[in-house]
């Protein structure tokens, strides 16, 4: 007759536990052999807890297999992170360089307080080739005690240039033009105070003026300034 329990082929059984499964019939346990049936319910047990003790010990061997992998997992990404931080450019910012500055005796140009001639002073100043000409504006807004400011009220240097034939444009702002005071020798002190400084450099040999970009005939009033303008050495007052 057929077995009444077919084995669990999924658990690791003993061959005895296995042979004594197969050893009980349909007509033992109809029959009521109390003897058999006992073995029978004993072998089931025994069948039984193998079978889970295998089942948790598999588990837990697979969660600990994860648990091992996940971790593995865990640390190449990490490494793999790290290393793609460590490569990354690095985003600090390099300061600029900026241009050397040297140590320069600038000839500066102010009128006297009657307006009758210009007096020679000498500044030591740090600039840079491209900003000489900024530098000597700088200086004739602050005349020395007892002589005048030549530049009107609020007269910004707007662009400086020098070309290869020696002649230095400058464009001023409008005030420039609308606070001057007035008067031919104030024109000629402020014009040629002006010109006579920017002179004193080696690469210029005269001055053109353009009022906010543009030519005019006469900037303050009569001298022309749409061509370049020459120094007046017969304005300098030589100190004695």
């Amino acid at each position: 007759m057929e077995p009444l329990v077919k084995p669990f082929r999924t658990f690791e059984m003993h061959d005895s536990i296995y042979n004594k499964l197969c050893h009980f019939s349909r007509t033992d346990i109809v029959d009521g052999n109390k003897a058999n049936l006992a073995r029978f319910t004993m072998s089931t047990k025994k069948l039984f807890k193998k079978g889970v003790h295998y089942m948790y010990r598999r588990s837990f061997s697979t969660i600990v297999v994860t648990i091992l992998c996940l971790l593995l997992a865990g640390a190449f990404l990490t490494g793999c992170n790290t290393k793609t931080q460590t490569d990354k450019p690095s985003d600090s910012v390099t300061p600029p360089v900026l241009p050397a500055t040297d140590s320069v005796k600038l000839t500066l140009y102010f009128p006297n307080s009657d307006a009758t001639g210009l007096i020679p002073t000498v500044r030591t100043v740090e600039v840079n080739d491209q900003d000489v000409i900024k530098a000597m504006f700088i200086e004739l807004a602050t005349p020395p005690s007892g002589l005048e400011k030549p530049l009107p009220s609020g007269t910004t240097l707007l662009e400086a240039t020098i070309s290869a034939d020696g002649i230095a444009t400058i464009d001023l702002s409008t005030e420039f033009q609308k606070n001057f005071g007035g008067g031919s020798a104030g024109e000629q002190m402020t014009i040629y105070s002006i010109v006579n400084t920017l002179t004193t450099l080696p690469n210029v040999q005269s001055v053109q003026f353009l009022l906010d970009g543009n030519k005019h005939d006469g900037i303050l009033g009569h001298l022309d300034t749409t061509v370049p303008i020459k120094p007046n050495e017969s304005l300098i007052i030589k100190p004695q």
